[in-house]
């Protein structure tokens, strides 16, 4: 003879808990007034053209630069103001102007498709002479 189970059936009642609201992203950082972010702030790594040594630390941020030449003594370590552009920055003063004669610095990209930065100094012939190029630290 078969025998037959019997099982209890149970019914367990869910609390109806109320739902979290559902999750927004979370807002933009609030930048401080009157500060600019350009692709060129930051601190960039410099090679010189000429023979592709190493020639210094540049740090760009919110309208100054700082360059530390990697040649002791260089008339171009410093500071100074510069002005932001969306590709790159004017140096409006300090001691890459008037140790290195470097006027502007200019977004673009390396042969890898990374960021380079590269700072140009005028020629009397109305044209920019490229003299350094900078990498992302």
């Amino acid at each position: 003879p078969r025998r037959e189970r019997k099982f209890r059936q149970v019914s367990v009642a869910l609390e109806s808990a109320p739902r979290p609201p559902p999750r927004r992203p979370p807002p933009p950082p609030a930048l401080a007034q009157g500060m600019t972010i350009a692709g060129v702030e930051g601190n960039w790594a410099c090679r010189a053209l000429i023979d592709g040594k190493k020639a210094g630390i540049l740090t760009i941020f919110a309208g100054t630069y700082g360059y530390a030449s990697a040649n002791f003594g260089s008339k171009a370590s410093g500071t100074g103001a510069a002005e932001m552009y969306s590709d790159g920055a004017k140096f409006l003063d300090g001691t890459l102007v008037q140790g290195a004669g470097i006027a502007k610095a200019l977004m673009g990209f390396d042969a890898d498709g990374k960021d380079a930065l590269t700072l140009y100094q005028p020629q009397p012939d109305q044209t920019d002479k490229p003299i350094l190029v900078c990498s992302p630290r």
